[in-house]
């Protein structure tokens, strides 16, 4: 967080996940105020923080982020009495993360079945061949 405006990959990465997450910080919105993550003194926390009401293309509001959508305010959040998302981004993270731990855990299993098989006939190749070079010498 404290790269958050001295890198852009740092500052995309935290936004997007604020934004699809619906959080702000990693505990809560206060860690934004514990470090110096820019110059303006009165920015409480990055403008992915706020809750913005959005205009869909077909004129209508949203409160949701989506590919059909255009922010209103790209600013940072200044003011607490504005909609914000003040539940950190941390327990959010494990609770998606929970939601697909069975699809995670089938594709790990399935990864370290693969290696352990490669494994099997890497052994397997030299023991042909080694049984190979003293039949044929």
């Amino acid at each position: 967080m404290t790269r958050y405006k001295g890198d852009n990959v740092t500052e995309i990465l935290w936004d997007k996940m604020q934004n699809k997450l619906g959080c702000c910080g990693v505990l809560s919105i206060d860690d934004w105020q514990n470090i110096t993550w820019t110059e303006d003194q009165s920015c409480v926390a990055p403008s992915s923080c706020k809750i913005t009401e959005l205009i869909t293309r077909d004129g209508l509001n949203a409160t949701s982020n989506n590919n059909d959508t255009i922010s209103i305010a790209d600013e940072c959040l200044v003011d607490m009495a504005a909609p914000h998302h003040s539940e950190g981004c941390l327990p959010r993270l494990r609770e998606a993360m929970h939601k697909y731990i069975n699809i995670i855990g089938a594709i790990m299993v399935s990864v370290w079945a693969i290696v352990i098989i490669n494994v099997l006939f890497s052994f397997a190749l030299c023991v042909v061949l080694d049984y190979a070079e003293y039949t044929y010498k």
